[in-house]
Order: C-alpha cells, then structure tokens, then sequence
C-alpha cells in the first residue's frame, strides 16, 4: 500500500517533468520568435507571442507552483529532511530556475515591444535550465550530505 508521502512524491516529480519541458520549450520559442522579428516576419512574431504567453500561463506557471507546493508537502511529511545540507542547496537551484522562468516572462515582453536579442542570445540563455534542472535531479536522487 502506498503512503501519502509516495503520492505527494510522484506529484512533485511529474510537475517537475511539465515544468522543465515547459522551460525547454520556451527557449525554443524565444530563438525563433527573435529570427522571425530579425526577418521583419510580423505574422511570426505576433504566433509566437501568442504561443509564448500561452505557455507560459497555461503550463509554465501551474507547474512551477505544483513543484513548489508539491516540495513544501514533502518536507512537512518528512521534516527530517530540514537536517540534510542538499535540500537548501537545491531549494537555492529551484528559487534560481524561478528567476529565470521571470527572466524568461521579461525577455517575452522585450520580443512583443520589437526589444529583444539576437537569436544566438536566446540559444545561450537555453543553457541555464538546463544546467539547473541537472544539477536538481543530481541532487535529489545522490543526496549527497
């Protein structure tokens, strides 16, 4: 029989997966959305605000509230978790990751005002959740002290 701890678990790992595809995809956005202003495409441009916004509200945000929600649960189930070193330093990761999910809201804005970088820019800044999220799940699973 599983006990609550395992379900708010799985939670927490499933909202973590939606919330890291959602951030992946969003660098692909942004790259394409700064080619299509590049090439003077305002059709481009106005799709890909759209499809930017809707994924930032529509999967962004709710998992990354659910991650979030999902953790807390977990350490309120186990509160001898509060004694291992790895938990601050991937609670510090996951705060980082919402930085940049704003940092990625701000650059959405900065396209949609015609304001934003190149695409090469935007192919670098895919770089941060991606580290991130290895460096999280390494910790998670090795916790190592």
């Amino acid at each position: 029989m599983q006990t609550w701890s395992q379900w708010v678990l799985g939670g927490h790992i499933i909202a973590f997966v939606f919330w890291s595809a959602a951030l992946f995809g969003m660098a692909g956005l942004l790259v394409h959305h700064a080619q299509a202003a590049k090439e003077n495409d305002a059709l481009g441009c106005a799709r890909f605000s759209i499809m930017e916004k809707r994924l930032f509200r529509g999967i962004m945000s709710p998992a990354m509230l659910a991650v979030v929600a999902f953790g807390i649960l977990l350490i309120v189930l186990n509160t001898g978790v509060l004694t291992r070193g790895w938990l601050y330093i991937k609670a510090a990761l996951v705060i980082i990751l919402i930085g940049h999910q704003h940092f990625c809201l701000a650059q959405i804005k900065r396209l949609a005002a015609n304001q934003g970088h190149s695409p090469l820019y935007y192919r670098a800044l895919a770089i941060v959740p991606a580290v991130l999220v290895v460096a999280i799940i390494l910790l998670s699973v090795l916790r190592p002290y």
